[in-house]
Parts: structure tokens; sequence; C-alpha cells
């Protein structure tokens, strides 16, 4: 049976957005009987044959609209199902120290001797589908100093760089936390490359008291 009031085939009824396609195949139906109404007049009336040529016509032009239509409905949800079953994950991970910090001028941290100890670590999972791209995170650390403002973030740059900030994860942060962030597209590229790293920074060290490349596990 077709859908309600339609007469078409059930599979074409459940389709997406199937009253834009069937008010277009209306339109194209409604146009193709105007154009057999025209010769409706004197020559239908004299010429009997012609006027069953011009139906014939009609019925194969009106079958091949109908299929064309059809197909069109039926190859667009497939192309969108195949673009949702895209996508990609990563696992990231990161050990962080202060020996890996370094200043705006990219020269070396002089560690102070109470956070010389002071070590972290990063795990992470960023899943890339279509344009959404969502990182899911969790980081651990300590000996970062008694300081209360702690601050995550994932910078660019590669090893020995400084750069500027693709996220901010939390702040204040405290060790143990995780959460879940959207990242732009230039982002997402510069952490699968291995050009970013995460870095805790505290009110007393503003340039970050441990530091860390992330890389892809």
């Amino acid at each position: 049976m077709g859908g309600p009031a339609t007469g078409l085939p059930p599979l074409l009824w459940t389709i997406p957005n199937r009253r834009t396609v069937l008010a277009r195949m209306g339109k194209i139906f409604c146009g193709l009987r105007n154009l057999g109404s025209v010769n409706s007049g004197a020559s239908a009336v004299q010429f009997p044959e012609y006027r069953a040529r011009r139906m014939v016509q009609m019925r194969k032009i009106m079958a091949v609209s109908a299929v064309a239509a059809a197909a069109a409905i039926l190859i667009s949800p497939s192309a969108s199902a195949g673009s949702r079953a895209s996508s990609a994950t990563y696992r990231l991970r990161a050990s962080m120290t202060p020996q890996q910090v370094v200043t705006p001028q990219n020269k070396r941290w002089r560690v102070p001797a109470s956070v010389r100890h002071a070590h972290g670590s990063f795990t992470g999972a960023m899943v890339l589908a279509g344009r959404r791209r969502t990182l899911r995170w969790s980081i651990r650390y300590t000996g970062v100093g008694s300081n209360p403002l702690q601050i995550a973030d994932i910078h660019y740059g590669k090893p020995g760089h400084f750069g500027p900030v693709i996220k901010r994860l939390c702040g204040p942060c405290e060790s143990g936390q995780s959460g879940k962030r959207k990242l732009s597209a230039w982002g997402a590229r510069s952490i699968k490359n291995g050009n970013a790293w995460i870095t805790i920074i505290t009110g007393t060290y503003r340039d970050g008291v441990i530091r860390g490349q992330i890389k892809l596990s």
C-alpha cells in the first residue's frame, strides 16, 4: 500500500524530506497534464490518433520523472550516513616536568629548588568526526607549590618553544580533574601533528611550573 493519500510505495513515504520531494513531483505531473490539455481542442477531435500518441508520450515522461525523483531520495540518506560514519579517535599522553618549561623568549627556565621535583601527567582522547572535534582529558600533578591559582592550558609549539594558547582545560584546577572541550580545526591539527604542549600555571609561576609535549599514545 502507498502512503496516506499519495499512492506511492511505503519506502518513498518514509524517507526524510518527503513533503518537499512530493511537492516537486506534483508540480512536474501538473505541468505535464497541462501540456496534454493544450491539444485537447480541435486537433484531438479531428485526429484521435494524435491524442493517443500524446498520452503515451506523457505517460513515459511521467514514469521517467518518478524514477529520477525516487533515485534522488534513496541516494541522499546513504551519503549522509557515510559522512556520519567518518570519524577517528586519537589517544594522547604527556609527561610534565619543570625542566621542560621555557620562557616566552624560548629560553630555558631556571627551575627554583622548591618545585624542582614537581611532576604531572596528562591523558586524553581526541575525537574527530566531520566538523566536530572534541577532547576528553584528565590531569594529575604534584609539587607545584601551594598557590591556590592553578590553571591547565594547551599551547601551540614544538619542544623548547613557547606559543599561543590552543585551549584552556580548566582554571582553577586540581589534581585528578577531568573534562571535555571542543577544539578548533587548527588546534586539533596541531595536537595531531605533535605541535602542542600542556602546562600547569600558578599565581607564582605565570609561564608555567611544569610542562609536557603532547604525544599520540
